[in-house]
């Protein structure tokens, strides 16, 4: 959520311009997210505790998942395919664990399967989402912009040379906000994970 309306509203951005005495308030008018249509693909734990939050901004909330199919949540609109969410999302935000099934989800396949020009979040597995089609739907305007967490490898500096220059060129651009894998990275996250484990030991 911090990074949707991080670069819906332009925050990060228009912070640094400030930083340089560069004062820009029309160049930086934002969007509104109210009236938008979401689709949330992973409706476990992280994607239902978005849709949560998503709520109060009055948005349309698609989710899809093919292991979920009766999940009841208020004010969410299961998907029995990805059909719906390829004609109507304006936003797509990913949340599902890193299998076979799962690498390169997003690729130049999904991009080209969706009507609109859209906004991507991931903030589940780097390799969920191909970087090459990423970039490249950034560079064709299809994707209006993205919200990364995490990369196919990490750190960024790991990655290859090819790979690499793509992230570092979309670094630059209004349109896209990068973050060091930090999403879930709190202090109280740490000790929620403990405490769980902790329980799961004595139960067992």
């Amino acid at each position: 959520l911090g990074l949707l309306l991080n670069l819906t509203r332009r925050i990060s951005w228009s912070n640094t311009e400030m930083k340089n005495n560069i004062w820009l308030r029309d160049e930086n008018r934002g969007i509104e997210l109210e009236g938008r249509t979401i689709g949330i693909i992973g409706f476990g734990h992280t994607g239902r505790a978005f849709a949560k939050k998503l709520r109060g901004f009055d948005m349309n909330i698609l989710a899809y998942d093919k292991y979920i199919s009766d999940v009841a949540q208020d004010g969410v609109v299961m998907c029995a395919s990805l059909d719906r969410l390829y004609q109507e999302a304006d936003i797509v935000s990913f949340h599902v664990p890193l299998q076979e099934d799962t690498k390169h989800y997003f690729n130049s396949e999904f991009v080209k399967n969706m009507q609109k020009p859209f906004i991507l979040i991931n903030t589940s597995r780097g390799p969920v989402v191909e970087t090459a089609a990423l970039y490249n739907g950034m560079l064709s305007g299809k994707l209006k912009g993205a919200c990364l967490d995490v990369y196919e490898t990490e750190p960024i500096a790991n990655m290859m040379p090819r790979l690499k220059k793509m992230i570092d060129e979309l670094l630059v651009m209004p349109n896209f906000v990068g973050t060091p894998h930090i999403a879930g990275y709190t202090h109280e996250a740490l000790y929620k994970m403990s405490f769980t484990l902790l329980n799961k030991l004595s139960e067992g």
